[in-house]
């Protein structure tokens, strides 16, 4: 704990009003364990609250953490508060506020800010998907009755049939047969061309709800070291790509990254070294794929994965030898030397007849390869290999 608070001096005898005890509701009455412990908790809930923050049309995640833990020093140690530290130099020395005069209300308003945008933007994101839902609804139906029009029509169509068979000359039937046959086909054309109208607009309005989550970043978990996503986004982000690249039969594919002798670096240079490389590689990847709906995360160790949504199999090849370039000519300063670095690349198409377990595992297979010819290049899977 940071923060001690002073003990009271004694009342001195000459003092008209003696006191005995501290008063009710003074930091003092506390005592020095118990204050601490509230403002430790008090500390922890509201670095919490800024952990898992919901990115709000106002504010960034990032930016409201940042800000939890300006307030954070503010309540532990008497730091300056966020608005006060806009207002001071940058040669100012912010100054050191005692417990009585901390800010508390002006940390109760920034939290119920923060609160009312987060509420706002939910309740935007649920109106979006229930409108989707609702109109989603709205094209089934009409689907439907569309299929019960057209059985109908069918059924008339044959009915008509079975009465000429029945009734009149081999000739007429003859006729007759060849204009139910074309009606019967242009029947058929016509509901097939009204259920891709329908499945086209609601493809386009799952891809703008789509777009409008994914705006709202509510999940960005960060690798602390690289800057990239974390293992445990990627698992959830490769759940949600894969669903709906498959809906909608959309191109997706994913780049397995391994950065070029990681181990030898931690060994002659040293770990910290090593953490140099990997938070350089972080930032490049960030730049070598910087389309919003490119996904890159941490995968492990020295290995990065980075989804692709959108991205046929030409594309990604594209973009591996580009990632490629970008690393050959990263250099890194550390201390008085410079690192190289380089990656080596596997890659696959995902096919909706298949686990994404299963495009990972070809991925890996594909970067296998290139470790195994020297690395610095790239391989993608045969899409033959799929299942």
């Amino acid at each position: 704990m940071w923060f001690k608070s002073k003990k009271q001096p004694p009342p001195d005898d000459s003092q008209a009003l003696a006191v005995d005890s501290p008063q009710r509701g003074s930091p003092a009455a506390l005592g020095d364990d118990v204050l601490d412990h509230i403002l430790d908790t008090l500390a922890s809930v509201v670095r919490l609250l800024g952990q898992h923050a919901f990115e709000t049309s106002d504010s960034s995640s990032e930016l409201f953490a940042e800000q939890c833990e300006q307030w954070c020093r503010h309540i532990l140690v008497g730091a300056a508060t966020p608005s006060a530290l806009e207002k001071l130099d940058d040669d100012q020395p912010p100054p050191r506020v005692p417990l009585e005069a901390r800010d508390w209300k002006g940390l109760y308003h920034f939290l119920h800010r923060q609160r009312l945008a987060e509420e706002q933007a939910i309740d935007t994101s649920v109106s979006l998907l229930r409108n989707l839902i609702i109109d989603s609804l709205s094209r089934f139906r009409q689907l439907i009755d569309e299929d019960h029009k057209l059985d109908e029509a069918l059924d008339r169509q044959l009915q008509s049939l079975r009465f000429v068979v029945r009734n009149q000359p081999l000739e007429t039937v003859q006729a007759h047969i060849q204009t139910t046959v074309q009606s019967i086909s242009e029947l058929l054309d016509e509901k097939h061309r009204s259920q891709d109208r329908q499945l086209e607009q609601m493809r386009l309005q799952i891809q703008a709800a789509r777009e409008e989550i994914l705006n709202m970043r509510r999940e960005m978990e960060e690798d602390s070291l690289t800057g990239t996503h974390n293992r445990r986004a990627l698992d959830k982000a490769i759940a949600r790509f894969t669903d709906y690249a498959t809906f909608v039969k959309e191109d997706l594919a994913v780049l397995i990254i391994d950065v070029d002798h990681l181990k030898a670096v931690n060994d002659v240079k040293g770990h910290q070294a090593g953490d140099a490389m990997l938070r350089a590689a972080g930032q490049t990847l960030i730049r070598a794929f910087p389309r919003k709906d490119d996904f890159v995360a941490r995968y492990g160790g020295d290995e990065f994965c980075v989804i692709l949504s959108r991205t046929d199999r030409n594309t990604a090849i594209r973009l591996a030898q580009r990632c490629n370039e970008f690393f050959r000519a990263l250099e890194i300063p550390w201390q008085d030397d410079t690192i190289l670095c380089t990656v080596s690349i596997g890659g696959a198409s995902y096919h909706a007849s298949e686990s994404i377990e299963s495009c990972l595992a070809r991925a890996d297979q594909a970067l296998y390869k290139v470790k195994q010819a020297g690395r610095d290049d790239w391989a993608y899977a045969d899409d033959l290999c799929a299942p």
